[in-house]
């Protein structure tokens, strides 16, 4: 994948200093590198070597294949992102690859030089009309869209040399795309509603449920006080939980198939304050085995992930939603969302808090602070801090 990224280099004297390294792999696929001092240079370089590959002159999605190679290397991308992002799992890769099938089979007859706005608007009907529901016709086309940007991005489109389909969003789908992310957002009261119904399923009068629930709820409490990843979660050991020291360290995670790993990337590897609430919780769950990993099988398997899905998450949904029906418990309703939810919450609490952006970077494991204000920057926002600032700056 052809980019450019900043890099310190040694000069004369010993000093360092700072250069744009344009970097693509070529038509022999070797990849290649090569150093400028401005990045409107290291642009230049790259419009001028990175050809178009052969693969795409007949159709973007390579004829008769389910998936498109350039699909295929947008997802890999993904997997290992180069911008500081999370990268994704192999259970989300699964997903990505099933939406993707919808805009291939939408696409696959059109010729690449015929992929227009208009070709887009037709994949957008195609998959309303072959998904099972709007969230899947919404993501299958969303991920088409991606995708096409990343080739445009790549060169793989264009009428003629340097010219770009601008395939990209309308405003209004980018203000949809904001109203989205903030909705993903659970309020802390969600959180707490979430958290009393895990504490109410522990003490369910059935044992074999009250018994999985020690373990369930911790997980819950777990995700809601640490920000973790669900799979660092899963991977969580006991001896990284060390109360002595007040800190929740994060060394290693288990992957979809149950295997122990390292986080991605070293930045992944951190030190979280540990929260008084999550004691308790945590205690009674290492009370309950003896076994290293602590949400784990009879025999020392981290949890399944659907298994969590299926037994854990979706009744602790349904009960807080049980619960807050009840208007005496003074408890919202809990949208619907995923164990991720549960880290965008925990890092909306701490910028609530005010807790500096270096900080929360290291906290939720992001390798650049800018990621992290992309991630989280909308939520940023202080009216009467802006107000405060407005006063400092008068003449």
């Amino acid at each position: 994948m052809a980019h450019i990224t900043k890099k310190m280099v040694k000069s004369k004297g010993g000093s360092k200093r700072k250069v744009f390294a344009a970097r693509w792999k070529g038509a022999d696929g070797r990849k290649h590198e090569k150093i400028f001092d401005r990045k409107k240079d290291a642009d230049a370089h790259l419009e001028s070597v990175k050809p178009v590959p052969a693969a795409f002159e007949r159709t973007f999605f390579g004829g008769d294949k389910l998936y498109p190679e350039v699909a295929l290397e947008y997802l890999d991308a993904l997997r290992g992102p180069e911008d500081g992002s999370d990268p994704i799992g192999d259970q989300t890769y699964r997903t990505y690859l099933n939406y993707l099938r919808y805009s291939a089979r939408a696409l696959k007859s059109f010729p690449l030089a015929d992929i227009d706005e208009e070709t887009m608007q037709h994949v957008r009907a195609f998959c309303v009309r072959n998904t099972k529901s709007t969230r899947a016709a919404s993501e299958a086309f969303r991920l088409c869209k991606a995708v096409m940007g990343f080739a445009e991005e790549e060169r793989y489109i264009g009428h003629a040399p340097g010219q770009k389909l601008k395939i990209r969003q309308s405003r209004s789908d980018r203000m949809q795309g904001r109203i989205r992310r903030a909705d993903h957002v659970y309020t802390p009261e969600e959180v707490r509603a979430l958290l009393v119904a895990a504490d109410a399923l522990s003490e369910d009068p059935q044992p074999q449920r009250r018994q999985a629930w020690v373990a369930y709820r911790a997980l819950a409490y777990f995700l809601a006080y640490t920000g973790a990843r669900i799979s660092e979660a899963r991977g969580f050991p006991r001896s990284d939980f060390i109360q002595s020291q007040q800190i929740v360290r994060i060394r290693q995670k288990a992957t979809e198939g149950g295997a122990i790993e390292h986080p991605k990337s070293a930045d992944g590897i951190r030190d979280i304050p540990l929260h008084p609430n999550l004691v308790e919780p945590m205690q009674a769950a290492m009370r309950a085995h003896k076994r290293d990993i602590v949400f784990s099988t009879r025999d020392g398997k981290p949890l399944e992930l659907r298994n969590l899905y299926n037994r854990m998450w979706k009744p602790l949904l349904a009960k807080a939603n049980e619960l807050a029906s009840d208007e005496s418990n003074g408890l919202p309703n809990v949208r619907e969302g995923g164990f991720h939810a549960l880290r965008h919450a925990y890092a909306s609490r701490l910028i609530a808090a005010n807790v500096d952006l270096k900080r929360l970077q290291v906290w939720m494991g992001h390798h650049d602070p800018a990621y992290t204000v992309k991630q989280y920057g909308h939520l940023f926002e202080d009216k009467a801090a802006d107000a405060a600032l407005m006063e400092k700056i008068a003449i």
